[in-house]
């Protein structure tokens, strides 16, 4: 017996086309979300959009927990790719180890 997927157009066994299944189908298993400072203020804040704190942003502003761009924008997304790299390898010098993953794969 196989365990085949009941719908084929998700990869993920879902009844609907997820948009991860879409990212994983067009750019391969690994598919990360980046937090980027573009130092802008949440428009819930300023009132442009409505008044009153937004459960998304710190106090400080829009992603203040995203990397700060130096000089270069490259440098900071180049930081990110080092970080998931060195994620990845330590993941498998655990998985060589026969150490349960922390992270989903």
């Amino acid at each position: 017996m196989t365990n085949a997927i009941p719908f084929p157009y998700a990869a993920d066994g879902k009844r609907y086309h997820t948009w991860n299944c879409h990212l994983q189908q067009t750019f391969g298993p690994n598919v990360f979300k980046v937090a980027l400072d573009g130092r802008f203020d949440c428009p819930n804040r300023d009132g442009t959009v409505t008044y009153g704190d937004c459960t998304f942003c710190s106090a400080a502003r829009s992603g203040d927990f995203g990397p700060m761009w130096s000089v270069n924008k490259w440098e900071g997304l180049n930081a990110i790719d080092a970080e998931l790299k060195r994620r990845d390898s330590f993941q498998g010098k655990r998985r060589e180890q026969g150490v349960a993953n922390a992270w989903p794969s």
